[in-house]
């Protein structure tokens, strides 16, 4: 057996030990009440969807129909087309997040490197991008790669892919179905 004799701690790196310690007990904490503020919103909603189920039942009964029980009924008697919708809202929803994020990327580093962002507005990639760089240089370009290349490992980034451009600032006024996007 072959033993390793170790060197006790100074106090200065107990110290960092211990700030590291109370570091992870404040992330816990913090956690902890992001999880109760989920559950309980979660609560909340499924209250309000239990007094709608109620409600829908009772004036089902009396031959009223609510959204819901219009829902449940479309959902019965065209159940793909159901599927199709709730998977067409699912992707809106997706990419929406997709899009706030990407844009809050380019907010969290805009002011040393981008001076514009444009995004696509034609209904068929709203995830386009031409980004104007403050300065067009590595360092600028590599900020905006690190993040799509982060973005491009993960395996969303194949049903949602996003694509970006960089343009040079007096090109653009010839960008067409693309509105400039507010990095403020």
């Amino acid at each position: 057996m072959i033993f390793r004799r170790q060197k006790l701690f100074d106090h200065n790196e107990l110290y960092k030990i211990m700030n590291s310690l109370k570091d992870i007990e404040t992330s816990t904490g913090q956690k902890k009440g992001q999880i109760k503020a989920i559950l309980y919103l979660l609560q909340t909603n499924l209250d309000e969807f239990k007094n709608e189920v109620d409600k829908s039942y009772e004036l089902l009964r009396i031959g009223e129909k609510t959204d819901l029980s219009k829902m449940i009924e479309e959902t019965l008697s065209d159940p793909f087309r159901s599927i199709f919708n709730v998977s067409s809202k699912i992707d809106k929803e997706v990419r929406d997040i997709v899009n706030r994020i990407t844009i809050g990327y380019f907010k969290s580093i805009k002011k040393s490197t981008i001076s514009q962002v444009y995004q696509n507005k034609s209904h068929r990639n709203d995830l386009y991008y031409a980004i104007v760089l403050e300065e067009d240089s590595i360092e600028n370009r590599s900020m905006v790669f690190d993040f799509f290349d982060s973005y491009e490992q993960l395996d969303i980034a194949e049903r949602f892919p996003v694509f970006f451009q960089f343009v040079p600032a007096e090109l653009t006024g010839k960008l067409k179905h693309m509105e400039k996007v507010t990095l403020e």
